[in-house]
């Protein structure tokens, strides 16, 4: 570091850093809002604009990657290009903040910024988040500016509105400001009297560029408030619909399930050593005369309001406690923490006093986060939290700057990790067989799972290729006459990274998927279960010879229900359903049989809900039994979910003359709901 003085010169080593990381470890876009996005910016440079959908109105990732398609075209490259400029602009951004302070100090923020996973794997990726990290960044600055550099407090106001008017335009995280900005406001005007011209400045200038906004949006999009309007018509129910399910689940995500996926990915994990500097009574009276402490007051009020707030003015609804929302906090965390990171580790700047009582709660914090992360995120555990906890126990005894490095290298082990897996996953691979489908010569029909169709459209830059068709399995068990399909071959890509990316398993797969050992094999990549294979027409035309239909108002004899659960053509059940019996027949010699059962389910608080398939031998024995947890199906608790399960059975000669069983199991015999049965057997 000798060589160069300047704290600035450390921003191309880590934005180097950084590249070669993506370089090793690309795996694809986000298979799908990045997707979603992409769309929005091609049609915008097509002279269209997919306004019914909320997406389109997050303008700053929409309109900069619409430049980019219009000079660059469609690519990886040019989908990436804005969202890693935006990394580049935050490390300056973070270095800006602290160019005064010891460079000990810059490398710890841009290591936990750079290296925090979850964020290092966004840094290339089309969606909002990045871009929001980088307005909250310049919000950081005009605010450290407004209060601690007060020769240009005016501008600064008006570059704080321009900032949080971005944030606006990216997406609704500008919400969290408002305890903040309401905090600042009163503190500077009913305790220190100051300020008062420039917050109605502020205010006047955020009225103006509101009031435009609406302007355009009703010469735009012929509404103004199209957008709000188009957050409405594309809201659909989730595990984060906190307003429509028991009470129990907004309190769970607001007492530790945020927290719990904060530990989960590191993200939180600065705060361990925030904890022991707010807890000082003498912290709160230097909040405005110090800038870490400032830059910790700012965390405080953030991770509060990003926690509790409201998404939503109708009703009470947290936001979801998954972390890439939360990204915005990680600048902000690398910065308040870094000061004390190095007073804690380093030699030449450690604060002796109370160190021994903050080695304490920093090292117990670090236990309770552990314990979490052991029983959530093992890897989490294993590869930082456990060679962190070994560092924080070596500096409490040791006080030597070697200490510091090794906690700079602790950050690297997941990156590091993560980089084995990429090339597992081997992603180059799978778009050198997409665009080998691409080329085809010949009408052929592709068949795979929903991101892997995701993808096929955006190598295609969303146009439709003139040979070849893709459907991913719903559309092909949708279509009504499979014979529409003209093509000369079809292919059926097995795909398990972008299966999984489709929230499947193999029980949601169609049943000609089983019957590969009849088909074809083009090529295959074995070590992430993708296969392509050449399949007849006929496989995709397979009828079942025997169907049965429960709606609880008209069911056949196979059917045992208990009557005394049925209301109003649904059955409530306690913990186990009605059953299906099907007699099996006699077979000499084995022989497959494949079930696809489908129902729809409702339930109230738990998730603990199995789809039994089994035989019974005598005295009751299992000869067969799987469970199938459904708890994938439930994407909201207290609606109606659709669940459709297929299976393949191996029909051995001692299940001959015996009975298969099909019924659902509710082990923690909560209430649930269970209708419309329906039974398809296959050979």
């Amino acid at each position: 570091m000798k060589f160069c003085k300047s704290n600035y010169c450390l921003l191309l080593p880590f934005f180097v850093l950084i590249l070669v990381f993506q370089y090793f470890t690309f795996t694809g876009q986000d298979g799908w809002d990045a997707i979603r996005y992409a769309e929005n910016a091609a049609n915008l440079v097509q002279g269209e604009s997919l306004l019914n959908h909320h997406f389109a109105f997050r303008t700053v990732p929409v309109l900069l990657t619409a430049l980019s398609y219009s000079l660059f075209g469609i690519s990886d490259f040019s989908t990436a290009l804005f969202p890693m400029l935006t990394t580049f602009a935050s490390l300056f951004l973070i270095i800006h903040l602290l160019v005064k302070q010891p460079k000990l100090v810059t490398i710890t923020a841009l290591v936990i910024y750079s290296f925090t996973l979850i964020n290092l794997i966004y840094f290339n990726k089309l969606l909002p988040d990045l871009y929001v990290s980088f307005f909250y960044l310049l919000i950081y600055k005009f605010l450290r500016d407004i209060y601690f550099h007060k020769t240009q407090n005016t501008l600064s106001f008006v570059g704080l509105a321009i900032s949080v008017f971005f944030v606006f335009l990216t997406k609704g995280t500008v919400i969290f400001l408002l305890p903040l900005f309401g905090v600042l406001f009163f503190t500077d005007i009913f305790k220190y009297h100051r300020n008062l011209k420039q917050w109605m400045f502020f205010g006047l200038i955020m009225l103006m560029l509101v009031v435009i906004y609406l302007i355009l949006s009703k010469i735009i999009a012929g509404d103004y408030f199209a957008r709000f309007r188009a957050i409405e018509e594309n809201s659909y129910l989730n595990r984060c619909s906190y307003d429509t399910q028991p009470i129990i689940f907004l309190l769970k995500r607001l007492f530790y399930e945020w927290f719990v996926a904060g530990i989960n990915t590191t993200v939180l994990f600065p705060l361990i050593f925030l904890v022991p500097l707010w807890i000082k009574k003498k912290y709160w009276q230097l909040i405005y005369s110090n800038e870490p402490y400032f830059f910790a007051f700012l965390a405080s009020i953030l991770l509060l309001s990003s926690n509790f707030m409201s998404i939503s003015i109708t009703s009470y609804i947290p936001l979801c406690p998954d972390p890439r929302h939360f990204l915005f906090l990680v600048p902000l965390f690398a910065l308040s923490s870094s000061f004390f990171i190095v007073y804690y580790f380093s030699e030449e700047l450690f604060i002796t006093r109370n160190t021994k009582k903050n080695g304490i709660i920093i090292l117990s914090l670090l236990i309770v986060f552990s314990i979490v992360a052991y029983f959530n995120a093992p890897e989490s555990f294993y590869y930082f939290y456990l060679p962190m906890g070994i560092i924080v126990l070596i500096r409490m005894f040791v006080n030597r700057r070697f200490v510091l490095y090794l906690f700079w290298s602790v950050w690297l082990i997941l990156p590091v990790k993560y980089v084995f897996y990429a090339q597992e996953v081997n992603f180059s691979l799978q778009k050198e067989w997409l665009f080998e489908l691409k080329e085809l010569p010949t009408p052929s029909v592709v068949v795979s799972n929903k991101v892997q169709k995701h993808y096929w459209r955006y190598y295609n830059g969303f146009e439709e290729n003139p040979n070849v068709q893709f459907f991913n399995y719903n559309e092909l068990d949708t279509l009504q006459n499979k014979s529409l399909i003209h093509s000369d071959s079809i292919y059926l890509w097995l795909n398990y990274y972008t299966r999984f990316l489709s929230n499947q398993t193999d029980k949601d797969l169609p049943l000609y998927v089983s019957d590969t050992a009849n088909y074809r094999l083009i090529k295959s990549y074995p070590k992430r279960g993708m296969y392509l294979y050449k399949i007849p027409e006929k496989a995709l035309e397979q009828r079942p010879f025997y169907v049965s239909v429960n709606n609880y108002e008209q069911y056949d004899s196979l059917w045992h229900v208990n009557s005394g659960n049925i209301t109003a053509g649904v059955e409530k059940t306690g913990e186990y359903s009605a059953t299906f019996l099907y007699p099996l027949k006699f077979v000499d010699e084995p022989e497959n049989l494949k079930i696809h059962i489908s129902n729809r389910l409702k339930a109230l608080d738990s998730e603990n809900i199995q789809l039994v398939i089994s035989i019974d031998g005598e005295a009751g024995k299992n000869l067969y039994w799987k469970g199938i947890p459904l708890a994938k199906y439930i994407y909201s608790y207290n609606a109606w979910w659709n669940v459709s399960v297929f299976e393949a059975i191996q029909i051995n000669p001692s299940y001959s003359n015996k009975t298969l069983k099909v019924y659902l199991w509710n082990p923690d015999k909560h209430s649930f709901w269970v209708d419309d049965w329906k039974i398809e057997i296959y050979r």
